[in-house]
């Protein structure tokens, strides 16, 4: 895709389009109450959990993901004020807002599989964790809800945009092109536009926002390149790692010589001796893990 495109003719049009639509989802009224409590300086984690607790859903995906690979609890966590302590404040917000992102874009439509999309979210994320802590990334902690959220427009798009998305697949199927290039031919924007569109409809930090924005080009992102570049790179292991059709996230021939490799290489020169390769094989055990992990979210 031809990135000297405007970009701000391109978010007109991902407005126009969002704005066309009567009932956008809403982030459940929960979390919202929880990021309230977690704001104060002497947040009463008890109350916390209490309030979490008053959604069974929610509770039961909030343990299920403390004890999945994301986290790897040194014992079985059962309970969710447990879980709760265990996670502090920052994590607990975090973990409630990825659930609750399940819960607003949820769908039971055969025609999208909503699980291989929450697989490829959630396993982004914890691709993006590992690398982080193999170059000693200072904000690890947050770079696994940034790899959740950053196709959210994707999602979006399907349930919200359902003619343009029709049409989007077909032109796929039939020109072999990348899904970027066939949104621009069909809308004249993306999935990367659209989802910034939600996340400031959803009051999301700026972090979020551009990793949301910027995912496929980095390079573009006016404040936070390190994170974008970091999910790029996670999105593009993921991908390949898992088999997935239309590795769209490539910009040259070889990882090393990706955009997102100089950003990353500039600020983190541990990365000279990152092993792409062998990060790449050693993903395969991952792999059943995070279907797991998402087949286990969406179990009744």
């Amino acid at each position: 895709m031809n990135q000297v495109i405007d970009n701000s003719i391109m978010m007109e049009k991902a407005q126009r389009l969002v704005r066309g639509i009567a009932t956008l989802p809403t982030i459940p009224e929960i979390s919202l109450r929880v990021s309230t409590l977690l704001e104060s300086p002497s947040v009463d984690l008890q109350k916390v959990a209490d309030l979490i607790l008053s959604d069974q859903v929610l509770t039961a995906r909030v343990v299920k993901i403390v004890n999945s690979p994301l986290f790897r609890p040194l014992h079985e966590i059962t309970s969710l004020r447990h879980a709760v302590v265990y996670l502090g404040s920052r994590r607990i917000n975090e973990i409630v807002l990825s659930c609750s992102l399940i819960k607003a874009l949820e769908s039971n439509d055969d025609e999208f599989d909503i699980r291989k999309f929450w697989r490829h979210s959630f396993g982004v994320g914890i691709v993006a964790g590992k690398m982080a802590k193999l170059l000693s990334y200072p904000h690890g902690e947050k770079i696994y809800i940034f790899g959740i959220l950053h196709n959210i427009g994707k999602v979006f798009l399907w349930s919200h945009l359902r003619h343009e998305w029709t049409k989007i697949i077909r032109l796929v199927r039939e020109k072999q092109c990348s899904f970027l290039d066939a949104e621009m031919r069909i809308m004249g924007t993306t999935h990367c536009e659209i989802g910034l569109c939600l996340a400031r409809q959803w009051n999301f930090p700026e972090e979020y926002c551009d990793v949301i924005a910027y995912h496929h080009f980095p390079a573009n992102s006016p404040r936070n390149q390190l994170p974008v570049a970091l999910i790029n790179l996670a999105d593009i292991f993921y991908t390949v790692a898992e088999g997935e059709e239309g590795v769209e996230c490539w910009t040259s021939s070889k990882l090393t010589e990706e955009p997102s490799w100089a950003i990353l290489l500039h600020a983190m020169p541990a990365l000279a001796d990152f092993d792409p390769e062998r990060f790449a094989f050693e993903l395969e055990d991952e792999m059943l893990e995070i279907r797991k992990v998402v087949d286990d979210l969406f179990a009744p």
